[in-house]
């Protein structure tokens, strides 16, 4: 069995795994360029603006699983070609690859912080990849504690310049988030990390985002739109502006049985403390909330 990594996209009903092809294939696209050039680009230690032949470097899917739309992912690679990628052991690839897309999302989905824990673990697994190579191909040599730093350094350069030219693919990857799922994640197992829709929001936007962790603000709602689940609230930073809050909690569900607290604070004209999560503009300017739950006031 081949070391793969995952990526599960979760329906936003959690009886209804499916997803639009076109979704699905425009997520997987971009997964692809980013993968597949980003090896290339450690392979040959230079930024990878085009895609190498499909013999050198590829992604492919395996038959997904059960209980949303997973999908498997491996990165094959021709030995002849790409001798460094190659020597590594499959599950070490996988998580290579995982840390990459990882790096990615995150960077463009306004988790900087985040991202560069993952960039950190991808430049750990390359160094170390960089050591049994020498070794194993008789080629070692004395390297001083500055020459494996400059390498390093190189290397993380490398990392945030090819990151630099996927924002397009990285969009396309998160095309399905906010559309017909509610989240992806993409994991290798003992690890994973969640794109959810705000930092999809942050991935699509032509303005560079941050997204914030989970936190709780107060607002007072000026209106409810119940066919895109969004509700219209004042900035409590600003409060002659406007701003949309996108609700993804379950008790907004006309199914669901208990109050709807949206609802009711729109009937009140009242204020409703949310937990969620914000984006903001590079000014620092509240964009928009991803309300997970909610408390009419």
């Amino acid at each position: 069995m081949v070391e793969v990594f995952h990526v599960r996209y979760f329906a936003r009903d959690a009886d209804k795994h499916y997803l639009p092809a076109r979704h699905l294939a425009s997520s997987l696209e971009g997964l692809d360029k980013i993968v597949v050039r980003f090896l290339w680009a450690i392979e040959t230690e230079a930024q990878a603006t085009r895609s190498p032949s499909p013999t050198t470097v590829s992604l492919d899917v395996f038959a997904p699983e059960a209980g949303c739309i997973d999908v498997s992912l491996f990165a094959g690679v021709a030995s002849g070609f790409m001798p460094f990628v190659a020597s590594m052991q499959e599950a070490v690839r996988a998580k290579l690859c995982e840390h990459i897309v990882s790096y990615v999302m995150l960077r463009w989905g306004g988790r900087r912080t985040e991202a560069e824990d993952h960039l950190k673990m991808a430049l750990d697994i390359i160094e170390n990849q960089n050591e049994r190579f020498a070794e194993d191909r008789r080629h070692e040599r004395e390297t001083t504690a500055m020459d494996r730093q400059r390498e390093r350094e190189h290397i993380e350069a490398l990392f945030r310049s090819q990151a630099d030219l996927h924002k397009a693919d990285a969009a396309k990857a998160a095309r399905p988030v906010g559309e017909s799922c509610r989240s992806m994640t993409i994991t290798n197992g003992d690890t994973s990390v969640e794109v959810d829709e705000a930092t999809a929001e942050a991935v699509k936007a032509k303005e560079e985002l941050e997204v914030s962790d989970i936190i709780e603000m107060t607002f007072q709602v000026d209106g409810i739109e119940l066919s895109s689940k969004t509700l219209k609230v004042f900035d409590p930073e600003t409060p002659t502006r406007r701003v949309k809050v996108h609700i993804s909690d379950p008790a907004f569900d006309p199914l669901h049985q208990s109050e709807n607290p949206y609802e009711t604070a729109v009937q009140r004209r009242s204020r409703i403390k949310l937990t969620g999560k914000a984006t903001r503009k590079p000014d620092g300017t509240l964009k928009t909330f991803h309300a997970i739950s909610g408390q009419a006031l």
